[in-house]
């Protein structure tokens, strides 16, 4: 595409508009790989995560859903917000049958986007990518925007939403403030303690 086209797109009003991204990034799958599991077996499985996140997207309103390497990504009009969150808790507990233990974390992220023939172009989908990247298995990570969005107490128990949280992210300088979905109660948290920040951090 050449850059006059580049700049006719991102300066078209009409091209804006506001999108909840989902993405649902599968954990473990070069551990997996690497476990001895036969490709067929590693194919197999990583085939019925998508088909679960396919099913279970367009169930929930989901529109543009796309496989992005071993992860797959979704947009949600972000007034349904909180469908992009009950969509995230059907694929973690559809993924929970899989034959080899390999699961899903999830980000979801809601902001301004610019639609690009047929595809979504905004930080918001990176930032919903690196939520997801961020997090353990079967965590679901929401950014504040989209907490807001969903409303606490209006879609889901007042205490499924947790305390905000803070993150270093690698696209930001300074610690990225998210949410974590309790969607069975548990706190499944980031991949690593090392990098998980308190609030206090944001104040220095």
């Amino acid at each position: 595409m050449s850059k006059a086209r580049y700049s006719e797109i991102f300066s078209s009003p009409d091209r804006k508009s506001e999108r909840t991204f989902l993405v649902a990034d599968l954990v473990g799958s070069k551990d997996l790989a690497r476990s001895g599991v036969s490709y067929d077996d590693f194919l197999k499985n990583a085939v019925q995560f998508f088909d679960i996140c396919d099913d279970h997207l367009g169930n929930h309103g989901a529109e543009r859903i796309r496989l992005d390497g071993d992860a797959v990504k979704a947009a949600f009009d972000p007034d349904q917000a909180h469908m992009a969150v009950k969509a995230a808790i059907a694929i973690h507990k559809a993924s929970k049958g899989l034959p080899h233990p390999t699961l899903a974390a999830v980000g979801i992220a809601t902001g301004s986007v610019v639609d690009v023939d047929d595809d979504y172009a905004s930080m918001v989908t990176i930032s919903a990518r690196h939520l997801a990247l961020a997090g353990s298995p079967l965590s679901i990570l929401i950014c504040l925007n989209t907490a807001q969005r969903i409303g606490a107490g209006s879609h889901f128990a007042a205490d499924a939403i947790g305390d905000r949280q803070a993150v270093l992210l690698p696209i930001a300088s300074k610690p990225v403030e998210y949410h974590e979905v309790k969607w069975d109660k548990i706190r499944y948290g980031l991949k690593s303690k090392a990098v998980t920040q308190g609030l206090s951090l944001l104040s220095r």
